[in-house]
């Protein structure tokens, strides 16, 4: 990854079959996991929560796409106003080799390695926010991060995709931070993310879709890097997780 270069990877969400699902994390463990000593305080991240379609699902702007932090369980229901909860939490991973050889990562699961905002600003911004504009003409439209990188029509105006689409910057450049996961050097890396979904009664009214932009700005080539989404899912609560296949569904 050059310091020039931009990886955009989409990702479709749906009853969240992810890639790097969590097996290994007790109950006890994941319990615990909205009161952990994070570094920076859950509190000083910003939850918003995607409703655009059937799927209810709480997110924050340090990485989670699904925040267990905001309810103290499952942060994904579906359908939408059922009461019934599919995922805890979910988040980004990105790995890769600094030209010494050690391994860098930027993850975000439980705990968080990315802060708020672009590369090098302030976290504690308040404009490092999530945005969210919607088919109602309801939300940000006034105030959509343009300078950060939000999407933009051809005139300039904000970006509708689908019929509710959310914007966020995030980046991993906060060495401390980095403690609270795998405690690598910072990768440098800025991270524009864009949510959105159709409220449709076909099957896009059952997706969630997200949309990453990488931008390496730590100053220097990255080798070898993987990208992932980290998952922990919950179908009803955590103690009656099953494991199965349909090898019909390929699932």
């Amino acid at each position: 990854m050059k310091n020039t270069n931009k990886i955009f990877i989409m990702a479709l969400i749906f009853m969240l079959a992810l890639l790097l699902t969590s097996t290994n994390v007790g109950l006890a463990d994941k319990r615990v996991g909205a009161d952990v000593d994070f570094l920076r305080k859950a509190a000083e991240f910003q939850h918003a929560q995607f409703d655009g379609n059937t799927i209810a699902d709480w997110l924050a702007n340090d990485g989670l796409i699904v925040s267990h932090r905001k309810t103290g369980q499952s942060g994904m229901e579906w359908p939408k106003g059922s009461g019934k909860t599919i995922d805890y939490a979910s988040g980004f991973w990105l790995a890769g080799k600094s030209p010494d050889g050690d391994i860098r990562s930027a993850v975000a699961e439980y705990a968080s390695e990315y802060v708020p905002g672009p590369y090098g600003g302030n976290p504690d911004d308040t404009a490092n926010r999530i945005y969210i504009i919607n088919s109602d003409g309801s939300g940000d439209w006034d105030s959509w991060p343009v300078a950060q990188g939000a999407p933009v029509n051809d005139d300039g105006t904000p970006k509708l995709i689908g019929d509710q689409t959310m914007f966020w910057v995030m980046n991993d450049g906060n060495a401390e931070q980095h403690a609270n996961v795998w405690s690598t050097k910072p990768m440098g890396v800025e991270i524009h993310c864009t949510v959105f979904g159709f409220n449709k009664t076909d099957p896009l009214g059952n997706i969630m879709f997200i949309q990453f932009e990488l931008i390496n700005k730590g100053g220097i080539t990255l080798d070898s890097c993987y990208v992932g989404l980290w998952d922990d899912p919950d179908m009803g609560d955590a103690s009656d997780d099953l494991v199965a296949c349909d090898t019909t569904l390929s699932l």
